[in-house]
């Protein structure tokens, strides 16, 4: 496979640069609709390159496609079992 089709790569680079101008974005102080932008542009290229940081950039888009989805679900796992474990770690902090 040639280079120039390697996905996961390609994917690396746009989360790079979604991941700065989220911040961009954010920075700016004139408006505050712009910043909601910021906001939700870094709060998504985040939750992808959690698990695409991983990823090998050789892999094409099938591969890429299949690693994204195993790791937004362990992902999601994990905020999940983290959200349902709250209240028995506040019952366990306060003595009870």
């Amino acid at each position: 496979m040639k280079s120039g089709s390697y996905f996961a790569a390609k994917l690396q680079t746009v989360l790079i640069v979604l991941l700065v101008l989220g911040m961009v974005l954010i920075a700016q102080q004139w408006s505050k609709d712009v910043y909601k932008i910021g906001m939700l542009v870094l709060i998504g290229a985040a939750l992808i390159q959690v698990p695409f940081g991983n990823a090998l950039p050789e892999w094409n888009f099938g591969q890429s496609m299949k690693f994204l989805v195993i790791g937004l679900a362990i992902l999601a796992s994990v905020f999940a079992v983290s959200i349902l474990i709250v209240p028995t770690l506040l019952r366990l902090g306060r003595g009870g």
